[in-house]
């Protein structure tokens, strides 16, 4: 049996609610403190990895999202449940 990959942007997800996820991380970074280079380091990502997510040009795994989470010195289960309240608005 095939696993589908869950994705977080998707052509199926609402634009709106790709927008709050992609300020949600904007601002998570900024309360980090971190610039998109030091993220991208933390993530051994390429720095335009980071410039794509945060200008939604890219989408967004969960795994992905967990990783970001994680990087950036937040509690996952918390940062899902403010996730969630933001786009319960």
């Amino acid at each position: 049996m095939r696993h589908q990959r869950f994705c977080v942007a998707s052509n199926d997800v609402d634009r709106w609610e790709q927008d709050v996820l992609r300020e949600l991380i904007v601002r998570w970074r900024a309360e980090a403190g971190l610039s998109q280079r030091e993220l991208s380091a933390k993530l051994r990502r390429p720095h335009n990895y980071i410039v794509k997510l945060e200008t939604g040009s890219r989408g967004l795994e969960v795994v992905e999202l967990i990783d970001i989470i994680r990087a950036l010195g937040k509690d996952v289960p918390t940062a899902f449940s403010q996730i969630a309240s933001e786009m319960d608005r």
